[in-house]
């Protein structure tokens, strides 16, 4: 079996004629679930979430190194975080970040491998996926969307919540108010002004009624913000 062969259904579902158009959210979703699909058919029982093992599904050689050089954006300089070259099919990443800061970034990569070939090499900055604030091409944001859908897929992550808070969409009442932060109701809508604020608050919550566990965002290896975005665009907390 060659490491080709699970990856040909992925790339009849690109669009030849799509460069310098948008994707729509829908199709990175599904474009990652194939990708799902993909490091199942090959690798078997193995972590789908994995960034690294779905790069080098795609023949890239993933290396680290500390020094990628320095990074000139609108917020400022930071140190490089990950390098594509599609040309040479080569992804490298800086291994000081932590780690969610380097999953994120991975999986970025990984869209631009997926969504964009073939990607010219091409620097980016830190990314964990909960920054908002910078402005950002589309392709930038439309690799950011494909690492979300890839590092929290749409049904592990309700799986999750469900398991974790025990109901689908989470309402603040007076009972899941006190089993939270064991506060009154009043307390938690005054801090929650929006549903964003409800999912910051779940998506690092480390315990519910009496149960304790590892926070969403840990468990999905993200940051919180990204996590909080992920939880709110599902629909997974309602205010009333």
């Amino acid at each position: 079996m060659t490491t080709n062969l699970p990856i040909v259904k992925l790339d009849s579902i690109r669009d030849r004629k799509r460069t310098n158009r948008p994707w729509p959210k829908p199709a990175i979703e599904f474009v990652a679930r194939k990708m799902h699909n993909s490091i199942r058919f090959r690798y078997g029982d193995v972590d789908l979430r994995d960034p690294i093992l779905a790069l080098k599904l795609l023949d890239y050689q993933v290396e680290e190194d500390e020094c990628l050089g320095e990074y000139i954006g609108e917020d400022g300089r930071s140190a490089v975080a990950g390098i594509i070259d599609g040309k040479n099919r080569i992804v490298r990443l800086c291994p000081s970040f932590p780690s969610h800061v380097r999953n994120f970034t991975a999986s970025h990569e990984l869209g631009h491998a997926v969504l964009h070939p073939p990607m010219t090499q091409h620097r980016d900055r830190p990314i964990h996926g909960g920054d908002n604030s910078v402005r950002r091409s589309m392709q930038e944001k439309e690799a950011d969307e494909f690492a979300a859908f890839f590092l929290m897929p749409a049904e592990q992550v309700i799986g999750e919540f469900r398991r974790m808070f025990q109901s689908v969409p989470f309402v603040p009442t007076e009972g899941t108010a006190f089993a939270l932060r064991g506060a009154n109701l009043d307390d938690v809508l005054c801090q929650w002004k929006s549903t964003r604020d409800g999912a910051r608050e779940l998506a690092q919550a480390t315990h519910f009624d009496r149960y304790y566990f590892k926070s969403l965002a840990e468990r999905f290896g993200v940051s919180n913000e990204a996590m909080a975005i992920r939880i709110d665009d599902l629909g997974l907390v309602a205010l009333g």
